[in-house]
C-alpha cells in the first residue's frame, strides 16, 4: 500500500508536468541521480530500501502523488507486487492517464507493449519507487514517488 506523507524539504519539488518528466528522462545516465538499493530480489527488483544521491544515474527527480491519484497508484503498486507481467501491463494500461503525471510516456508504453518490466522498491520515509528494467534486466529508470 502506498503511504502518502507530507514533509518539508530544503528544495521545493519541481512542478508536475510532462515537460519536466520528459526532460529528466532524456538525460537519464548523464544528469540523473544514482539509485542505491539494498535487499533486492534475485531479479534486482522489489528491493527493501532504495535512495537516490549523486549524479550520473537513472534516478529521476522526486514527485509527489496527488491525493486524487492515490487509489490508481495503489492499484499499480499492487499489480507490480504480483510480479506477473500481464497483470502489470493491464494496470499500466488501465491507469495510463494517471501514470503519465509521474512517469515518462516512453516507459509507460514500454511496460504496456512488453519492451520493459516494472518493479517497485521501498524508499525512505514511506516513499516508493517504480523501477523500469529493459528485457536484459538493466534498470533504465527509477521514479521516486512520495
Amino acid at each position: 500500500m502506498l503511504l502518502l506523507a507530507s514533509c518539508q524539504k530544503d528544495e521545493a519539488p519541481a512542478p508536475l508536468n510532462d515537460n519536466n518528466i520528459v526532460q529528466a528522462t532524456t538525460k537519464t545516465g548523464t544528469n540523473g541521480r544514482v539509485l542505491h538499493c539494498t535487499g533486492c530480489d534475485q531479479d534486482g527488483i522489489n528491493c527493501k530500501d532504495c535512495d537516490c544521491s549523486g549524479s550520473g544515474g537513472n534516478c529521476l527527480p522526486d514527485v509527489v502523488i496527488s491525493g486524487l491519484h492515490s487509489a490508481s497508484m495503489d492499484s499499480v503498486f499492487t499489480a507490480i507486487a504480483t510480479k506477473d507481467k500481464p497483470t502489470i501491463k493491464a494496470a499500466f494500461l488501465t491507469n495510463k492517464g494517471v501514470l503519465s503525471n509521474y512517469l515518462a510516456m516512453t516507459d509507460i508504453n514500454n511496460v504496456i507493449n512488453g519492451a520493459a518490466f516494472a518493479g517497485s522498491a521501498a524508499g525512505p520515509s514511506g516513499s516508493r519507487f517504480i523501477l523500469i528494467q529493459n528485457p536484459q534486466g538493466k534498470r533504465t529508470a527509477a521514479y521516486p514517488l512520495y
